[in-house]
Order: structure tokens, then sequence, then C-alpha cells
């Protein structure tokens, strides 16, 4: 015969049990620290890869793919240009003759890289090389163009902003070139240091970060292998 004053009800030590959850079963753990793993997880906010990891990683198949697979798609697609004129052949010769001029300048493979850039660093530039008769550090005249003699890719590391303030990160002033890249066909010297006006770069932004993370990170977004580190790393 049971003992009928046998009681059978489990007995819970209330120290293991937490009251910050809706959800709580000590039987299965859910909820109960050194039981549910999920009560050890807490933010943390990542160090930022620098310019010579994210390097090291383009080198490697998976993150290299990840960089260059979106911008070398957009290229394959390239635009088509309409013109609204009345004699539909001028137009076309109009046409044929500034598709010529982008391939003469290597527009679509400088865009290209620019956006490669862009996606590794967390910011780019492409660098517009106009020639109106003006200094670089000063802003263009679109009237007084004369010619246009290339565009030339960089990288947030070799643009820096001259200001960057909370209101307006997207449009600094001015930009100081800091690069051992040949900027001209004309230049002699091995490495360029000047300042150029805003209004000759093409910004290209990296992923979107708060202000106080772009603030840190010299006005500049993140770049994309930062999304997959701590996964691709495992």
């Amino acid at each position: 015969m049971a003992d009928k004053t046998r009681n059978d009800t489990p007995r819970f030590d209330t120290s293991e049990v937490r009251n910050d959850g809706a959800l709580i079963n000590a039987l299965t753990g859910l909820g109960v620290r050194g039981k549910d793993t999920s009560v050890s997880t807490y933010v943390k906010l990542p160090n930022l890869l620098t310019q010579k990891e994210v390097e090291a990683l383009y080198f490697d198949a998976i993150p290299r793919r990840f960089v260059d697979a979106i911008p070398e798609e957009m290229m394959r697609h390239q635009p088509t240009i309409n013109l609204g004129g009345e004699d539909p052949n001028e137009d076309q010769e109009h046409i044929n003759e500034f598709e010529e001029f982008l391939k003469y300048l290597n527009y679509y493979p400088a865009l290209c890289e620019v956006m490669k850039l862009q996606r590794l660093y967390g910011g780019a530039g492409l660098v517009m090389l106009v020639d109106d008769g003006l200094p670089p550090e000063e802003e263009i005249n679109i009237e007084r163009i004369r010619s246009i003699k290339g565009f030339v890719p960089l990288s947030r590391h070799e643009l820096i902003p001259s200001d960057v303030t909370i209101t307006d990160w997207r449009r600094p002033d001015h930009y100081q070139i800091s690069t051992s890249q040949r900027m001209t066909p004309e230049q002699k010297d091995y490495y360029t240091n000047i300042k150029i006006h805003a209004s000759r770069i093409a910004r290209f932004d990296g992923l979107h970060l708060a202000w106080p993370q772009r603030s840190a990170n010299s006005g500049w977004g993140l770049s994309v292998l930062q999304l997959i580190w701590d996964v691709y790393r495992r």
C-alpha cells in the first residue's frame, strides 16, 4: 500500500531560477543559469578589422568572393545611353563617341575597382582628374572644364577627410590624398600628398555606422568583411 503521506512534488532551489525572463523551466534548464547557455550570452562591441587584416582576408577565396561578386555582377550589365534628339542617327553618333571616350578613360574598370575598395575597406573614392584650369583644392568650375584626363579609384586609407561632423559627415570640404599611386601620366613623383576639393571626388561610403563608431573610424563606414568575420573564423 502506497504511503499517502509521501510528497512527490519536486523541490527546486529558488536560487537557480531567474526572474528576468518570460519563460522559465527548471526541469529543462530553460532560463536557469548554468544550464541555459543563452543566460550567459551578452552583447559585446567588436573591434573593427584593421587595414592589414582586411587585406590579409582578401587573399582568401571566400572573403574575396564576398567582396568582388556584387561589383563584378553590376559591371556585367553596362548602362544603355539614349538621347532624345530629333535625328536618331546623330544621337547615335554622339553616343558612340561618348562610349569610346569612357573606354579610353577606363571608366568602367575604375568604377568596378572603387566599389570593390568600398566593400573591402568600408569606404573609397573615385578621383576625377578634371582640367578646369584651377588647382585641385578649388571647387570644380563646370563652365571652365576643358577635359577629363581620367578616374583614379582610391581606398579610404588614401583619402583622409579634412573635417567630419555629425551633421554632414558625407560631405567634407576637402580630402587629403596620400597614396603611392600615379595620379596622372605626367606625374614624376613616386608619392602623392595633395589637398583636393570634395567636388572632385565621387565618394563611395561603406556600411552604415552609428556616429560614435563612424567618428572613431575617420568618418568612414564599415567593411562588409566585418559582418562575416566572427562566423568565418569559427
